[in-house]
């Protein structure tokens, strides 16, 4: 099980316009955390045509959030869950390894019908699902149509298209499953560029400079504001340097029955849209763990606050599997996190514990193989988590897992055998549950 690790990044700004910008746009900091006022925060394009009916519908389910999320009440209700008591089946897939298809020290991967996409550093790689290199799709450089280095990667899975969100470059390349470029579009500043399709994108700003109107921006390749969340929260920066609270592992969207969800780091509502619209899904109430907004570490007169203070704050993240919910709560400052499960349908979930009481991911009775906390959705019905080669060697060497006895003790030798004929410099292993 991964932990989600935060680091904060200094971050050096060159462009003296931008911060006279700064003080421009600058306006006064207010705390807008309610339901009410992320409602009002929703802004959409007047153009949009509609008739009456679609916009009641709309206004009703906008005003609607369909629950809330007590976070400190889970945190109450902690219990041991063994995989086998959620998931059907699992298996794993060990990604084939040469100097082609080698997978960087922080990968991020995507999964449609037929492959798995694995992004690097500067291109991606596509595998089947045995596991089996099939192609790289970009090539590096600073060109047109090169990949100077991947910010996001996001799947059309509808057209087998793959967009590709280029840092430095600021550009959109579309790709067919096959590798072959289809376009380059220029896109704004933007710190992820979800692509919902080839002309409509859904942006995060993370807003670290202090100058930001959106968090989130549904928009087109004419960068029309469709739809929004605006940043109420915004400070005045007299100097050149911002920092960037980075999570590694943290997944601002995510897929469910075919729609999309989304959070920022620092707010509590998840998003979706709805007719071309931004409306909240539901709440997670963070409670106390909630970081003030006066303590953020993107803003430099909050710097030592937040280092003193945040290591008493989470942030949190969520998908949605077969009606089950999935929350990862990770400290701000350390490696302290929490794992629960939630059933909306039920208004219930619990805060998972190891054999030994510590926080934990889902007891692994399946095959006596690793404990399991998803990092990701493959499909409606099944989740993922990678393993090092190294893990799982170090894993069957343990007395623990020698004298354990799983649900499934064939499962158990054929994991053991899978081990065994890996290499500890092979590529990183995927974990696949199966749920209910």
């Amino acid at each position: 099980m991964k932990i989600i690790c935060a680091l904060l990044l200094a971050v050096l700004l060159f462009n003296l316009a931008c911060h006279k910008q700064l003080k421009q746009n600058y306006e006064d900091p207010t705390e807008k955390n309610s339901i009410s006022s992320q409602l009002d925060s929703i802004s959409s394009d007047k153009a949009l045509v509609m008739d009456n009916h679609q916009l009641k519908n709309q206004e009703i389910q906008l005003r609607k959030v369909p629950f809330k999320i007590d976070y400190e009440d889970l945190l109450k209700k902690k219990e041991r869950i063994m995989l086998g008591s959620i998931g059907s089946d699992v298996h794993y897939i060990p990604l084939q390894t040469d100097s082609n298809c080698l997978v960087g020290s922080m990968p991020e991967f995507h999964f449609a019908t037929k492959y798995i996409f694995v992004g690097n550093t500067d291109h991606v790689l596509v595998f089947d699902y045995n596991g089996k290199f099939i192609r790289k799709i970009g090539s590096s450089g600073n060109g047109p149509n090169e990949i100077d280095q991947i910010q996001m990667v996001s799947l059309i899975e509808s057209e087998e298209v793959i967009a590709i969100q280029t840092l430095m470059s600021r550009k959109l390349l579309f790709y067919t499953y096959d590798g072959d470029i289809l376009e380059s579009v220029s896109v704004p500043m933007m710190s992820y560029i979800y692509s919902l399709g080839r002309n409509e994108f859904l942006c995060y700003d993370m807003c670290i400079i202090g100058n930001e109107d959106f968090v989130f921006r549904l928009t087109n390749r004419h960068n029309d504001t469709i739809s929004s969340v605006r940043n109420h929260f915004k400070w005045l920066n007299e100097s050149n340097d911002v920092s960037m609270l980075y999570l590694t592992g943290f997944q601002p969207f995510y897929i469910y029955d075919k729609r999309v969800y989304f959070k920022s780091l620092y707010n509590d509502t998840v998003f979706t849209i709805l007719n071309s619209r931004i409306v909240p899904s539901y709440f997670i109430d963070l409670g106390k763990y909630r970081l003030p907004n006066e303590f953020r570490a993107e803003n430099p007169a909050s710097m030592d606050k937040f280092k003193k203070s945040g290591k008493n704050y989470f942030g949190v993240f969520t998908m949605q599997v077969n009606n089950v919910m999935f929350i990862t709560a990770f400290c701000l400052v350390g490696k302290s996190q929490n794992n629960i499960i939630y059933y909306p349908n039920l208004g219930k979930g619990s805060s998972l514990l190891s054999s030994q009481n510590e926080s934990s991911g889902l007891i692994n009775n399946w095959d006596g193989g690793p404990d399991f906390w998803p990092e990701g959705i493959i499909n409606d019905k099944k989740i993922y988590m990678t393993v090092s080669p190294t893990e799982l060697k170090n894993l069957i060497s343990e007395p623990d897992f020698t004298e354990s006895k799983p649900l499934h003790i064939n499962k158990k030798e054929e994991f053991i055998m899978m081990v065994e004929g890996l290499d500890e410099n092979d590529n990183t292993v995927i974990m696949v549950v199966s749920l209910f």
